[in-house]
């Protein structure tokens, strides 16, 4: 008796499986796929805000370019020579630098 209610389950396991397989691997009954292409309804608006935006970019890149640089290369360049001067006073010994950040000259 059990060995017969074994066989009934395998066969209609067997039967299931083999209906399952089935709408897995056919096409579909019913064609619902939509065939459209998705369109935004807020293009124009974005596009307006692109051009807004470039705009920007360009007049921002007019005002760095026009902009003049607000440090003095000569007084940079005569800092570094005194600096230059300093390194050489200290190293050859003609010079020596003070606990109070004061220079001396010997």
């Amino acid at each position: 008796m059990a060995q017969e209610r074994l066989a009934i389950i395998r066969r209609d396991n067997q039967i299931l499986l083999k209906h399952m397989s089935e709408i897995l691997l056919d096409e579909p009954l019913i064609d619902n796929y939509n065939d459209y292409k998705a369109r935004s309804l807020n293009v124009e608006k974005r596009r307006q805000e692109l051009v807004k935006i470039t705009e920007d970019n360009h007049a921002m890149l007019k005002r760095i370019i026009a902009k003049q640089p607000n440090y003095s290369r000569h007084f940079h360049h005569t800092s570094w020579l005194v600096s230059c001067q300093l390194i050489l006073l200290v190293s050859s010994g003609k010079l020596c630098v003070a606990h109070t950040s004061k220079f001396q000259f010997l």
